[in-house]
C-alpha cells in the first residue's frame, strides 16, 4: 500500500508543471534563518520541496579520483544503488551528482592532529555526495527512498540554521567596555596580545551589504574571504578580531589574531575547507535544533585534526530549554565543541541572560548531551562593526557575540602554547572561570545556565603561563613520587614551610586534585591551605599559626588516592 501511494504521488508530481507546483508552495522563512538552499512546504500535505540532497555511503559505492567534482551515475559501482539513482531520475527529473570534498579519496580516513602530531580516524569523505536536482522535488520522499538502501549511512535535505544576534541600535556606543572589564582583558593582554599566525575561522553568513567593502577596523586582519564582508559574519568577526590599538573603532580580545571567512550555507564543506587551510579555531555563531549528520562528521574531523570548535548555545527560540547543535557535539577523547551562553549587566550585577536557551539536562558528567552548555561570555550591549558601510558602529546582543569572545580567548591560549589539544583547551578554560550569575552551581561547579561559569581571560592565560614556567623549571627534575615532606622548621613559631611534590605524566598537562588541611590533636579541621588542581612539580608554601595555641598539629596532604600526614609542633 505504501509503495502504491508513493508511486501515485510521484506520477502526480511528474505530471504537474513546475510553475503550478511552485505557486502552491510556501517558502520556509523565519527570523535569522539561513539556508543552504530554499526549502518550500505544501501547507495542505506538509510535504517539503527543495532541489538538494546530501548523502553518505557506509562502504565504497562511489569510485572517483582526487579532484573530481561532478560524477556520472557510472561512478556508482553498486547495482542496487545505481538502480535507485536511475529511478530517482525517472521520478523527479535530471540531477547532477557532486562530490562534497573533491580531494577526498577512498580509504583516506586518517588525519594528523596539528597539536599532538598523532593520527586520528575520521569519516571517509570520498563517499559523501550531493544530488543537485534541476527543479523542486519532494525531498522527504526522495530521502526516504535513498535511506532504504543498506549502503546509505545518512541522507539529508538542505542545511538550515539560525544566527544568534539581536540588533540593539539605540544604545550609545562608547560606553560598552563592561565586557572587557569583566573578563579582565587588559591584564590578559599583558600576558599575550596573540600570535598573528593563529587563525580563527568565522563560519557564518557573509554578503555584499551596503558598500560591500571590508570594514576599516578589519583591514589587514582577514586572511581568506570571498570578497564578501557584510552580514552577520561581520558582526561576529569584529568581536573576535577587530584591529586593536589603532586609534579607531573598537578593541577585540583577539588583538593580533587573524581571521578567515567561511560560508555557513555550505555547512560541512566549508568546515573541511577551513581544516585544510590550517585554521586553529572555528567559530559557529548559529544553532540548529536537529542534528545534521554531515556537519557532525565535519566537526568530528576538525577536532580530530586539533582544531578547537566554539559554538553558540542559543537565544530565545521557542521550546526552550533545548539541546542545540553544533554546540552539543561531544566526541569524547577527540574533544567536544565549547558551548557558550551569554551574560548581561542588570543593576550593576552580571547575570545569565534570562529568557535565552539553557541546558535541559542537569548533569554534565552523566548526561553531557543535554547538559551541553560549558561556559558563558558577555553577550549584551556589545559594540559591533557597522553592517551598512566600511565605517561606523552599532550595538547588539546575542550568544552570536558571546561565542567569538571565547574563540578569541582560545586563539590567545594557542598563541602561548600551540600544542594544546581541544580537550586541554576545554579543561583549562572551564577550570578558570568566574562563578557569577543568579543561579547556584552544583558540586561540580556547573549549572544549566552558565555551565562552569563566565570566562576569565586573564586567569586562563596566567594558568597556562604558570604551567609553562613550572615545566621549564622542573622538566629535568620531575618528581619521581607523590610526597609530603616534613615541615621546616619543626618545632616552629609561628611560621613553618610545607613542601610537597606531585609525580605524573607532565607531557599531558594533566593536573591532579590536591588538598592540604590542618587538624588539631582532637582531629578537628582548622583550615584548608590548598584545594585545587596542580600539575606535576615541587611546591612549597607557608603556614602562619599565630592565631592558634601551642601544641601538636597535623598536616594532611591528599593527592588523588594518596593521603599522607605529618606531625608538626608549634611552640610559642
Amino acid at each position: 500500500m505504501k509503495k502504491t501511494i508513493l508511486g501515485l504521488f510521484s506520477i502526480i508530481f511528474i505530471l504537474s508543471s513546475y510553475s503550478e507546483l511552485k505557486a502552491q508552495l510556501r517558502k520556509i522563512s523565519a527570523k535569522n534563518l539561513i539556508s543552504e538552499r530554499e526549502i518550500f512546504i505544501d501547507d495542505n500535505t506538509k510535504v517539503r520541496y527543495s532541489d538538494l540532497i546530501t548523502l553518505k555511503f557506509n562502504k565504497q559505492v562511489v569510485k572517483s579520483n582526487k579532484g573530481d567534482t561532478k560524477l556520472n551515475i557510472s561512478a556508482i559501482k553498486n547495482t542496487s544503488v545505481k538502480k535507485c539513482f536511475y529511478n530517482l531520475e525517472k521520478l523527479y527529473g535530471k540531477y547532477e551528482i557532486h562530490k562534497l570534498v573533491p580531494d577526498a579519496e577512498w580509504g583516506d580516513t586518517l588525519i594528523q592532529n596539528k597539536r599532538t602530531k598523532k593520527y586520528c580516524t575520521i569519516p571517509d569523505w570520498s563517499q559523501v555526495v550531493q544530488l543537485h536536482f534541476n527543479k523542486l522535488i519532494p525531498i522527504d520522499y526522495a530521502i526516504k527512498k535513498i535511506k532504504s538502501l543498506p549502503q546509505v549511512e545518512y541522507a539529508e535535505g538542505p542545511f538550515q540554521a539560525y544566527t544568534m544576534l539581536e540588533p540593539n541600535d539605540d544604545k550609545f556606543l562608547n560606553e560598552n567596555k563592561w565586557a572587557f572589564e569583566k573578563i579582565e582583558a587588559e591584564k590578559a593582554w599583558d600576558i599575550t596580545k596573540g600570535d598573528s599566525s593563529i587563525v580563527i575561522a568565522i563560519h557564518d553568513v557573509f554578503g555584499n551589504v551596503g558598500d560591500g567593502n571590508i570594514h576599516e577596523d578589519l583591514i589587514g586582519k582577514v586572511k581568506s574571504h570571498f570578497d564578501k564582508f557584510g552580514n552577520h559574519g561581520r558582526y561576529v568577526a569584529g568581536v573576535a578580531g577587530a584591529n586593536t590599538n589603532n586609534s579607531i573603532g573598537v578593541a577585540s580580545l583577539g588583538w593580533n589574531l587573524h581571521l578567515a571567512f567561511y560560508f555557513v550555507t555550505f555547512s560541512a564543506q566549508e568546515v573541511i575547507r577551513a581544516i585544510n587551510d590550517g585554521v586553529d579555531v572555528i567559530n559557529f555563531s548559529w544553532v540548529r535544533r536537529l542534528n545534521f549528520k554531515c556537519l557532525e562528521d565535519a566537526v568530528k574531523t576538525a577536532l580530530a585534526s586539533g582544531v578547537v570548535c566554539v559554538a553558540a548555545a542559543g537565544n530565545d527560540q521557542e521550546g526552550l530549554p533545548d539541546t542545540l547543535y553544533p554546540a552539543a557535539y561531544n566526541f569524547g577523547e577527540l574533544g567536544q565543541v565549547i558551548a557558550v551562553s551569554a551574560t548581561r549587566m542588570v543593576d550593576n550585577e552580571e547575570v545569565f541572560y534570562d529568557g535565552w536557551n539553557y541546558s535541559p539536562g542537569k548533569n554534565p558528567i552523566d548526561d553531557p548531551l543535554s547538559s551541553f552548555i560549558d561556559v558563558a561570555a558577555p553577550g549584551s550591549d556589545i559594540t559591533l562593526l557597522n553592517n551598512k558601510c566600511c565605517t561606523g558602529y552599532s550595538v547588539g546582543c546575542g550568544t552570536s557575540l558571546a561565542t567569538p569572545f571565547v574563540s578569541a580567548l582560545v586563539g590567545l591560549m594557542l598563541s602561548i602554547d600551540s600544542t594544546l589539544t581541544p580537550n586541554q583547551v576545554y579543561d583549562i578554560i572551564t577550570k578558570n572561570t568566574d562563578k557569577i550569575g543568579q543561579y547556584p552551581y552544583d558540586e561540580n561547579g556547573w549549572n544549566q545556565y552558565l555551565g562552569y561559569g563566565r570566562i576569565n581571560a586573564y586567569k586562563t592565560l596566567a594558568y597556562i603561563k604558570q604551567q609553562q614556567n613550572l615545566v621549564n623549571i622542573d622538566c629535568k627534575n620531575i618528581p619521581t613520587e607523590i610526597k609530603l615532606y616534613q615541615n621546616y622548621p619543626n618545632p616552629f613559631n609561628p611560621n613553618t614551610k610545607i613542601k610537597y611534590s606531585i609525580q605524573n605524566d607532565v607531557s599531558n598537562f594533566k593536573p591532579m586534585k590536591v588538598t592540604i588541611k590542618i587538624f588539631d590533636m582532637l582531629g578537628r579541621e582548622l583550615t584548608t591551605l590548598v584545594n585545587e588542581n596542580k600539575i606535576p612539580g615541587i611546591y612549597e608554601m607557608q603556614w602562619d599559626a599565630s592565631e592558634y595555641t601551642s601544641g601538636v598539629y597535623f598536616c594532611q596532604f591528599t593527592c588523588g588516592n594518596n593521603i599522607q600526614t605529618k606531625k608538626m609542633t608549634f611552640i610559642k
